[in-house]
């Protein structure tokens, strides 16, 4: 039987202290919290929420058996979560917020009352954190009302002059008002906006103008990541924009009209001040920071803010991705980059050429002689409140932004308003100089480049002597794949296996291969070049010594950090000379974007783009700038080849194998244009790069057919009824969401909501999850019943949830269900790196075998980067939208180093009203498609918006 403890309490202005006792009045240790039934001064109660604060180190438990909890995160509870700890029940109370004076008067503060709903003031109370007391009665204040009470007491503890401190108080306290709070009409009328990050416009002369955003908190249920808002109205932005060329430097605190006030962050206004400078340099200078900003803040900036830092403070937004043209010049937006060689003066190619225009709400087609017509009827519609026009069977939207960008086309390179016609200083010409970039022939709307295949070099395959342990067979076997490229002479490949099957030691075994045959005198010495994510340059270094001997490839040069500082400060030419010199470079994407011109100049034996899918953008300049650097070969590494769309694959091998695939253009009609005409060719696409040519230009093996030794995987796929209660409230869902399939976010809405009840039928009561909560729903009690059969065996699971309200309610649950002797460990985006590896070591080691144990993580959390083999059990009780997500979970345990069969579990509730239209099956229909025809051909396995709408249908209908 379960043992009984009682929850308590007590605090002080800094913590909230709990401690469980027992029956004996003994206090319990943490690790045993969830192995009691745990009642409060009240009634039953739950300890969920308080282990979660342990977990994820948001409290301290100290030697006296109790667990220090911070006020905050006690305002950060509701209703039930206050009865599961027995606190007093929240404050009935508003407020009103008033100042004494102008907010931007020295001296000036805040009043703060409490009131009842009736409108009446509380005279007196004492407040201690988040408890307020008056007379004998105790409450709980929650947020927002505890948020804005400590915010209010720090703005007036600011002192009277800090204007801009101030500010910045008052603009947070907004965001938190409630919407029944009273506020004095001055307080009411003031708009404080705070912008830390920003991107950069520019006027047809060319003058910079920064843009201020503000970026989106990210909703883990939403599929989409989303963009940097703009937080100024269009009017308030162009007033912004004036108001800061008035002054000689970036100021931390502009007043627009109508009481807006802009407030920037201390990193956002540091790059700012480079942009106010340059506002009044040459227009070679500007056009020097249009074309590459990053590289400028950090020349600027490099002292006071990390790479890091500019990266988040600056955005490059569309309008700053260029296509490509031949040459070496400036770097422009893909609007600017029609240049036809030998027009001088023109912007655009020869006027019957048509073009693809990206503007608000589509690619449109046009010939460059009806722009001008366009641009017309634009603006006419504009005028009559027209939202938009027909244009050669196209739909267009009238809008200021599409008439502006149509506009600029049409401008000519060398007039610029305003700026003198004298010839530039020579100052100006060398500053123009080093603003060149490498602009690539484009195969874009054309094929314009297809090199020829090199002469034959190398003569002998084999296993470097370098490499100091034995390949496994697909290992061997790529790298004689890779080997062939080379001695046939072929421009580069695309290394595409799946993850885990050991992509970075057959590079390293061929680059390795490539130096031997440089010591035979078959090859010239060059160097290698490595490209890698920043998170993977330790990883390439850390694999090499481990699997190299001696000296390895030779001399490293790490081309990022200390690195490119020590570069910079040498000549051109002494920059050349330090990267030839080296035997093999190392540097990051972002690096080799900004630095360009430091290794354009070097002859590369071999370039490695490492996670190659961060070049899938064909018209970003990170792409550009990748495929403008020499090299004898150009290797590609990528598990996800298709990423999002068939054009990821069309940018990576143009990269590697430029012409392959021919132009972008007719690539996008071949294949993309979704007609079953497409479908046949993708399979003809995908038999292309798999089996066409000797060898052929991609290698792609999963697991299951690589790794002979490797136990098998079984996936088991289990269906159950829902209870009468969860199928009500999934019938609810249906009324509601009848006729929605013609909004999007509706549709998507009703989606998480069908998605959401096919998990929980009910809402979970005071005492947590319960007996009767998991009879209540079809899916988890199929998980428990799967878990009670692991447990049997003494073997251990992994259970993948993103609901971090789920993952808490399990664990004190599973505690108790399985008399474990500490909770179940979490995986998540609150726990930190140092902790997950402690988690995942302690998972690891544990008990040894025959003892049961499980894990609880978040998919995106925790579904990359993790080895996890000690479980040989997954369940994927809540399903993500991309299949190859799930599988990247599942790789946490079926990996190299697994010592038995990996059981995949996917359980699914049924819909007893339609079962064959039950949301969890059409979901696993769904992405049991999509998994299939991913790897059979190349598709995109995320699910699309067609592929929502048709599970909406399907569902609702």
């Amino acid at each position: 039987m379960m043992s009984k403890a009682r929850v308590k309490f007590s605090y002080d202005n800094e913590y909230v202290v709990f401690w469980l006792e027992g029956v004996d009045s003994a206090l319990v240790h943490i690790d045993q919290w969830g192995l009691h039934a745990v009642t409060t001064s009240s009634g039953v109660g739950s300890v969920q929420y308080l282990i979660s604060l342990y977990e994820e180190e948001k409290a301290e438990f100290n030697n006296e058996n109790r667990l220090l909890v911070h006020h905050e995160s006690i305002a950060d509870l509701d209703t039930v979560g206050l009865q599961r700890l027995g606190l007093p029940e929240p404050a009935p109370y508003r407020m009103e917020l008033k100042s004494d004076g102008i907010l931007s008067a020295r001296g000036s503060s805040f009043s703060v009352s409490l009131l009842n709903t009736d409108g009446r003031k509380i005279p007196r109370f004492i407040r201690r954190g988040v408890f307020i007391k008056r007379g004998s009665e105790t409450f709980t204040l929650l947020d927002p009302i505890y948020s804005l009470l400590e915010g209010v007491e720090c703005f007036n503890q600011i002192a009277p002059g800090d204007l801009d401190g101030r500010f910045e108080q008052w603009a947070d306290l907004k965001e938190l008002l409630p919407e029944d709070a009273i506020v004095d009409d001055q307080l009411k009328t003031m708009t404080i906006v705070r912008s830390d990050t920003f991107s950069l416009d520019y006027s047809a002369e060319h003058q910079i103008n920064p843009v201020l955003l503000s970026r989106n908190k990210i909703d883990p249920d939403r599929m989409e990541e989303p963009e940097p808002s703009e937080p100024l109205p269009p009017e308030k932005q162009r007033e912004f924009e004036s108001k800061f060329h008035t002054y000689q430097d970036a100021n931390p605190r502009y007043t627009v009209s109508g009481n807006w006030y802009v407030i920037l962050g201390k990193s956002a206004q540091k790059a700012l001040s480079v942009v106010r400078e340059y506002q009044d340099k040459s227009i070679q200078e500007r056009r020097g920071l249009l074309d590459n900003p990053r590289g400028i803040f950090k020349d600027h900036l490099g002292d006071e803010l990390s790479d890091e830092e500019i990266e988040l403070v600056f955005e490059e937004t569309q309008e700053y991705i260029s296509s490509r043209v031949a040459g070496l010049g400036e770097w422009h937006p893909k609007l600017c980059a029609y240049v036809a060689k030998g027009a001088d003066n023109q912007w655009l190619p020869p006027e019957d050429q048509e073009l693809n225009i990206p503007l608000q709400g589509g690619v449109v087609q046009v010939e460059v002689k009806q722009i001008a017509d366009l641009i017309g009827a634009l603006e006419a519609a504009h005028e009559s409140g027209q939202v938009e026009v027909s244009f050669n069977g196209q739909t267009i939207t009238a809008s200021d932004e599409n008439i502006e960008k149509l506009r600029s086309l049409g401008k000519t390179k060398k007039t610029d308003k305003g700026e003198s016609t004298e010839a530039p200083s020579e100052q100006e010409k060398e500053h123009a100089l080093e603003n060149l970039v490498p602009i690539i022939i484009d195969n874009l709307e054309e094929l314009g480049y297809a090199p020829e295949v090199k002469e034959v070099s190398g003569a002998f395959r084999g296993v470097p002597a370098l490499i100091n342990k034995e390949l496994y067979t697909h290992q061997y076997e790529g790298l004689a794949w890779l080997q062939s490229h080379w001695i046939v002479g072929h421009q580069g490949a695309l290394l595409a296996d799946d993850m885990g099957l050991g992509k970075t030691i057959q590079t390293l075994a061929f680059l390795a291969w490539i130096q031997e045959q440089h010591k035979e005198y078959v090859v010239k010495r060059k160097p290698f070049l490595i490209v890698a994510p920043t998170g993977l340059l330790r990883n390439w270094e850390d694999e090499a010594e481990d699997h190299l001997d001696g000296d390895g490839l030779g001399i490293l040069y790490k081309m990022f950090g200390s690195g490119i500082k020590k570069a910079s400060r040498l000549s051109h030419r002494d920059q050349i000379k330090l990267l030839t010199e080296a035997d093999w470079v190392l540097t990051t994407y972002e690096t080799m974007r900004d630095k360009i011109n430091m290794f354009i100049g070097v002859e590369w034996g071999v370039i490695v783009f490492d996670e190659v899918q961060k070049i899938k953008n064909p018209t970003s300049r990170v792409t550009e700038m990748a495929k403008s650097i020499d090299s004898e070969f150009m290797l590609a590494l990528t598990g996800t080849p298709v990423e999002n769309r068939l054009q990821d694959l069309w940018s990576i091998l143009d990269t590697a194998s430029p012409g392959y695939l021919g132009s972008l253009s007719d690539f996008h009609k071949r294949y993309e244009g979704g007609t079953e005409e497409c479908q046949d060719a993708i399979v003809e696409l995908s038999s292309k790069v798999l089996e066409g040519g000797s060898p052929p230009i991609m290698l792609r093996r999963m697991k299951e057919g690589s790794l002979s030794d490797i136990p098998k995987k079984y996936e088991h796929t289990y269906e159950f009824m829902m209870s009468d209660i969860q199928a009500e409230a999934y019938r609810e869902i249906i009324k509601s969401a009848s006729g929605l399939s013609e909004n999007k976010m509706k549709m998507l809405e009703a989606l998480q909501s069908m998605r959401s009840i096919s998990l929980l039928g009910a809402p979970v009561g005071v005492e947590g999850l319960t007996d009767q909560d998991i009879k209540h729903s079809a899916r988890l009690l199929l998980t428990m019943n799967i878990l009670d059969e692991i447990a049997s065996k003494g073997e251990k699971a992994l259970i993948f949830v993103e609901s971090r309200a789920v993952q808490e309610l399990l664990i004190p649950y599973l505690q108790q269900r399985y008399n474990l002797p500490i909770p179940p460990r979490k995986i998540n985006g609150k726990v930190s790196g140092v902790k997950r590896k402690l988690l995942v070591d302690g998972f690891q080691d544990g008990d040894g075998d025959g003892q049961f144990d499980l894990m609880i993580l978040s998919p995106k959390a925790a579904g990359v980067g993790l080895t996890i083999t000690a479980a040989n059990h997954v369940i994927h009780l809540t399903r993500w939208w991309n299949p190859a997500v799930e599988d990247q979970c599942t790789d946490r345990a079926y990996r190299i180093g697994q010592k038995r069969d990996v059981h995949v579990y996917l359980p699914l509730a049924i819909y007893p009203d339609n079962p064959e239209h039950s949301f969890d099956r059409n979901l696993h229909q769904l992405l049991d498609n999509k998994r299939s025809l991913s790897r059979a051909v190349l598709v995109p396995a995320v699910a699309s918006n067609q592929d929502l709408s048709g599970l909406y249908e399907d569902t609702f209908s």
